[in-house]
């Protein structure tokens, strides 16, 4: 009796650190989360800049392969960005973010926030300017 409760409390044991393990590995991988679904399905491609709908409006779009939340981070200093324009589409493959009220002559520096990453050009800003479209 004793020999069967050991064998089964020794499988048991196994079996628990098995599945810690695999966890473990799976959540710390990067790129990837507990359930598998990757982070870069969520990298911001095809980013698009064009005059907006209203006067001294910028419009900003780009692809993600999942659907990700998304919004955009910009400002006149590039290392001072508070102003955020918010995705259309709560969470969706297709983005688009209309800024207004953008002054004709100034140089605006923007990233992309997709699922909680931030996106620029190797880290830095990317820019715009409303005359230059």
């Amino acid at each position: 009796m004793k020999i069967k409760i050991f064998m089964f409390l020794g499988i048991f044991s196994l079996l628990l650190i098995s599945v810690s393990a695999v966890l473990l590995v799976t959540k710390n991988v990067s790129g990837f989360d507990m359930f598998g679904s990757s982070k870069v399905d969520c990298v911001p491609y095809n980013v698009f800049l064009e005059k907006g709908s209203k006067d001294y409006s910028i419009k900003i779009t780009w692809v993600t392969k999942a659907k990700c939340f998304g919004f955009v981070q910009y400002g006149l200093d590039q290392k001072s960005m508070e102003m955020i324009g918010v995705d259309s589409n709560s969470k969706s493959k297709e983005h688009s973010v209309e800024i207004e009220k953008i002054s004709s002559s100034e140089k605006y520096f923007f990233l992309i926030n997709s699922d909680n990453q931030t996106y620029g050009n190797n880290g830095v800003p990317l820019e715009f300017s409303l005359k230059n479209l």
